[in-house]
């Protein structure tokens, strides 16, 4: 579109003529602009409307139309203003004033550093090592500062009053670390670990609780010289694959529980090391068996053991058998009397006492007056004193009187009757005397008929008639 009127050369703002072709959008400016606004842009007459039609770039120094002008439009600009544009020389470390009451201000008066004072305190530095900021002056973020970092010139914070603090990378892979291999990080509040947690050093729980764990897999538990308790308020479960459960002091084993194909085995580890049982009895420590084990394991109990049966060697003996003792419970001294292992007394016997006979394998329990009868209903006949059967004696009953032969190695020597003894020939009559004191005496009442020879010695006395044949 033409323009209306004699086309402006020279006014009282610039005006520049662009030459459009249909397909350029950007246009170099012949001024410097701060805004939009500064400028008029007329296109086939028309003015443009700012920020839609057109806008800037280059920092002003470029207009942009949003569709390209066509080769038969004509194009103008009119300047209504130009920006500032002013060079600082340089200021050789004096101090730039920003604010009116010139406490607000930039310097440099230290060689590599920038010093930003506010309100007439120093704020912040910028500096080779970095940003710095004095003690107690902060790096605030959020609309009511609510993150906060610095140091209070003891200890340093990163504070957090909004929302959570997240120390994080938000890619995955990306490892974070804090501390260092020498520092100490306290963490002053809960602590919540929604992945995997892995401990490259030594743990110190400080002596504090540690709750609800599902599981722990462990290789050694140390603890800091006092003792270590497992309370649980269901049960405990030791789970050994190994089949082994050791118990050590200082290091040594000293006993273990094992599993030997199935069978639970409790061993004393230490050579002849002995295993105990014990108990409380009445507030007071007993010590229930005691396993000896430099004795093959010999069993002692301290007090009565009772059982449903006994097995000795490869013979079972029965409690009936063992009661046939006393008729009550065995104790040792009576299984001693039982093989031997108690010396005989010389207690004498009586009426009514017992006497433990084998009844062709049973044990039966009888008494003295019992095993009397049976030895004199045995005597009556014919009783085999020796192996060959030539040594014994005989009781006959005669029509006048009763007679007890005496055969020794198959010859009678004597004979005994209600009138007295009478010794055959082949054997004789002999007295043996140890000591002066003994004597033997025979009855003024009876007669002594000796059939054979008579040795004597010593002096012999004879009160009565003496008759030899």
């Amino acid at each position: 579109m033409a323009y209306i009127g004699k086309a402006p050369v020279n006014g009282l703002f610039a005006i520049q003529s662009i030459t459009t072709d249909g397909s350029t959008t950007t246009f170099a400016l012949d001024f410097t602009i701060g805004s939009t606004t500064a400028i008029l842009v007329l296109v086939g007459g028309v003015v443009q409307e700012p920020d839609t039609a057109y806008t800037l770039s280059g920092g002003g120094t470029s207009i942009v139309f949003s569709t390209a002008p066509t080769s038969s439009q004509t194009a103008y600009i009119h300047f209504l203003g130009q920006a500032v544009v002013q060079n600082l020389l340089d200021l050789n470390g004096v101090q730039l004033i920003l604010d009116a009451d010139a406490d607000t201000s930039i310097t440099a008066d230290t060689d590599d550093q920038i010093d930003f004072k506010i309100g007439g305190s120093d704020v912040i530095a910028f500096k080779t090592t970095g940003i710095h900021l004095p003690d107690g002056e902060k790096y605030v973020a959020g609309t009511g500062d609510d993150l906060q970092l610095y140091h209070d010139g003891t200890n340093s914070y990163i504070a957090n009053a909004v929302g959570a603090l997240k120390v994080a990378t938000e890619t995955s892979g990306i490892a974070v670390t804090i501390g260092h291999t020498t520092s100490e990080v306290t963490f002053g509040d809960n602590v919540t670990v929604t992945g995997n947690l892995t401990i490259g050093g030594t743990t110190n729980f400080g002596d504090f609780n540690i709750t609800n764990v599902g599981s722990i897999a462990l290789d050694t538990i140390t603890n800091d010289g006092t003792d270590i308790t497992l309370d649980s308020s269901g049960d405990i479960i030791l789970d050994a694959a190994g089949n082994d459960i050791f118990f050590k002091a200082g290091g040594t084993t000293i006993g273990e529980i094992e599993n030997e194909s199935n069978t639970l085995v409790i061993k004393s580890a230490v050579s002849d090391g002995d295993l105990k049982l014990k108990g409380n009895d009445g507030g007071s420590e007993i010590t229930a068996l005691t396993l000896d084990m430099s004795a093959a394991g010999a069993a002692t109990f301290n007090s009565t053991v009772t059982a449903t049966g006994l097995v000795i060697g490869s013979a079972s003996v029965t409690e009936a058998q063992l009661e046939i003792l006393d008729g009550a419970t065995i104790t040792t001294t009576e299984l001693n009397l039982i093989d031997g292992g108690t010396s005989r007394g010389t207690t004498a016997l009586a009426s009514g006492d017992g006497i433990l006979i084998n009844d062709a394998g049973t044990m039966r329990m009888t008494n003295v007056d019992t095993v009397k009868t049976f030895m004199q209903t045995g005597l009556t006949s014919n009783s085999i004193l020796d192996a060959d059967s030539d040594t014994k004696i005989q009781v006959e009953e005669g029509t006048d009187e009763d007679i007890i032969r005496y055969d020794v190695a198959g010859a009678e020597v004597a004979t005994q009757t209600a009138r007295g003894f009478e010794f055959t020939a082949v054997g004789g009559f002999v007295m043996n005397q140890t000591t002066n004191s003994q004597t033997f005496t025979i009855a003024s009442t009876e007669n002594a008929i000796v059939a054979g020879p008579i040795a004597l010695s010593g002096t012999i006395t004879v009160e009565g008639s003496l008759a030899v044949v």
